[in-house]
């Protein structure tokens, strides 16, 4: 009888991060650009339980979507941006415009409430 391998898991002192990915744009299209964003984030279980807590308090069920912002769903995103200050994310940009391998890296940080360019 062969004994079986324990699974492998990470020791609880080390940090795991993690990463959304979206993108805008087509790489072929006529339009010239291409984004790629990203938001890393260590405790996702916690920012989840808020933005669903943000969603109930805003009767927001739609897709998060930064450029069909209404004036009526301003608070809401205030709010969120507020809430991932508090959750220490990183933010994070590509585009086809710029050469830069990334053009912006933002932390948002649970100090301030303020994007800081890092």
């Amino acid at each position: 009888m062969t004994a079986q391998k324990k699974p492998y898991s990470l020791p609880n002192r080390v940090d795991v991060s993690t990463i959304y990915i979206d993108e805008s744009g087509a790489k072929n299209s006529r339009g010239g650009f291409f984004v790629v964003g990203f938001v890393k984030v260590r405790e996702p279980y916690l920012l989840a339980r808020t933005i669903r807590h943000l969603r109930q308090k805003y009767r927001f069920y739609g897709e998060i979507h930064f450029a069909q912002i209404s004036k009526n769903q301003l608070p809401f995103y205030f709010d969120l941006v507020e809430e991932l200050a508090i959750a220490n994310v990183r933010v994070g940009v590509q585009s086809t415009i710029h050469n830069d391998p990334l053009v912006m890296i933002w932390r948002l940080g649970s100090n301030s409430r303020s994007w800081q360019q890092s």
